[in-house]
């Protein structure tokens, strides 16, 4: 059942914003809403999110790519993710300021939040862990590092 209730982020989401229709919601896998856990991949590289969520497919995962901050909270407000796989450089928001909202949210504080990141300063790390997320991974992360974080997780 999605929620009514109003995000600490809803002025900048309010109809009268404007909307950017260049950045549609992909869906990798279908069914979306089926059994399999849905997660949603943040990052503005195409070629990055396109390969993370190929990756996540071939588990069996449904995966939402989306390419902004705003876009990452509207999903997470509207769709029962399970775990969110974050870049920190993006067009809108920082990765951080996403997690910080996702935690300020009653409706998506649990959600488990996995950056993923070409950042490599362990300033940035920690930033990572004080915005509330759970991992912490440098480009070009394992393949097996990134799943088996995810799989802890979930």
């Amino acid at each position: 059942m999605l929620s009514t209730q109003v995000r600490p982020w809803a002025p900048a989401l309010s109809p009268a914003a404007p909307r950017d229709e260049t950045e549609p919601v992909r869906i990798a896998s279908e069914p979306l809403l089926a059994e399999r856990p849905v997660i949603l991949v943040v990052d503005d590289d195409d070629d990055a999110r396109e390969t993370v969520a190929t990756l996540l497919g071939s588990q069996g995962l449904s995966v939402v790519q989306v390419s902004t901050g705003e876009a990452a909270l509207t999903v997470a407000a509207c769709f029962p993710v399970a775990a969110v796989i974050l870049d920190v450089l993006l067009p809108d928001w920082t990765g951080f300021d996403v997690c910080r909202a996702l935690r300020a949210d009653p409706a998506t504080q649990d959600i488990p939040v996995i950056m993923l990141t070409a950042l490599t300063e362990v300033a940035e790390e920690v930033s990572g862990v004080l915005a509330g997320a759970n991992a912490f991974l440098v480009k070009p992360a394992s393949r097996e590092r990134l799943l088996q974080h995810l799989s802890d997780l979930l």
